[in-house]
């Protein structure tokens, strides 16, 4: 809810964004996120993504490269410049492609899911809280 009064506890909470259709790793990402004190949003699509982050401050933005349609490199130029989000983007250890796609649009960490899933409470803790 974006009501919060400005002095009250949530108005304060470090605020991260997720584009991720995958339920399992929507539940892991907002729980751990949660744990840490940190409120996550989800975003619908990469417009969707783009409209929320040039309307409110987030800290970082997580990017499921499976995401059907996604254009890793386009989300990335119409994401406002500043204040800019920490964007971490995920995928199967086999997709090399999407990988070295997000890698190249300057993505700021790129991970396999399974890598993501063992390193998640020190990332939001290093990029986040």
């Amino acid at each position: 809810m974006d009501d919060d009064p400005p002095n009250s506890a949530a108005a304060t909470t470090p605020l991260g964004l997720l584009l991720c259709r995958d339920l399992f790793f929507t539940s892991k990402i907002a729980g751990t996120a949660s744990a840490l004190g940190l409120k996550m949003e989800s975003a619908g699509s990469a417009a969707d993504a783009v409209a929320r982050i040039s309307a409110k401050s987030y800290r970082c933005l997580f990017i499921n490269l499976d995401e059907p349609g996604l254009d890793i490199a386009a989300l990335l130029r119409d994401i406002p410049a500043e204040p800019r989000p920490t964007v971490i983007a995920f995928a199967a250890h086999v997709a090399e492609s999407s990988i070295d796609a997000a890698r190249s649009a300057g993505c700021d960490q790129v991970l396999s899911r399974g890598m993501l899933s063992s390193t998640l409470p020190e990332l939001l803790r290093r990029f986040v809280v």
